[in-house]
């Protein structure tokens, strides 16, 4: 068999009919493949997660090769082959020293009582609030983690109060080992200040009359 070259600048790909130009200088050499694999300019695309069928929804995904991302975030998935989990330089990590550049915020979580008890749940949030609607006789905490501290809100209603609280859980301290008294004034704001010293510690601040 024959060998030889054929010096070209542009190909044209008869394509039923129309012709495509297919300038040679465009085509990409195995040299330049492989020196765009694992850059933005190769990647894969997987499917989002179905939680409701336990399935990627895209039937054809057939990944069986290794996907690296940063070395350690890729996931097997029998159904498609792997699950790549994409990095954000964004996103703050909690084992790690953060300097932030903007505002942080923590959510208040809106808090009701039912028959005379206020269950404070501090796995829901840090910062929580509850317009009075009847007279507490009962404050429960649970889920108290060491290291946590946020603020409670509570609320005298426009109309319909005053109401009182009491019967604090013993894991509430207040300094001098007392609760004090809300104040009893119809649409005003005391705060509790806390921080969680230990799961059996929570060390409190109160202010009122807001």
């Amino acid at each position: 068999m024959a060998y030889g070259k054929i010096k070209v600048d542009t190909l044209t790909w008869d394509n039923s009919g129309t012709d495509t130009d297919i300038t040679i200088s465009t085509i990409p050499t195995a040299a330049d493949l492989a020196a765009k694999v694992g850059t933005a300019d190769i990647g894969v695309t997987v499917q989002a997660y179905d939680a409701d069928t336990s399935k990627y929804d895209d039937a054809t995904a057939n990944f069986t090769g290794t996907l690296q991302n940063g070395g350690s975030n890729v996931v097997v998935d029998s159904d498609i082959g792997v699950t790549v989990q994409g990095y954000d330089a964004d996103t703050a990590v909690t084992d790690a020293t953060q300097t932030f550049t903007a505002g942080q915020r923590g959510e208040i979580t809106t808090l009701t009582s039912s028959s005379g008890v206020l269950a404070v749940d501090f796995d829901a949030s840090n910062n929580f609030y509850i317009e009075l609607s009847e007279n507490l006789t009962s404050v429960t905490a649970s889920n108290a983690t060491a290291g946590q501290s946020g603020s409670i809100f509570i609320a005298q209603p426009s109309s319909g109060g005053p109401y009182t609280v009491g019967g604090w859980a013993a894991a509430f301290l207040f300094s001098g080992g007392t609760a004090p008294t809300i104040t009893a004034t119809n649409s005003k704001t005391d705060r509790v200040d806390y921080v969680i010293r230990a799961s059996g510690e929570i060390q409190v601040v109160w202010t009122g009359n807001y």
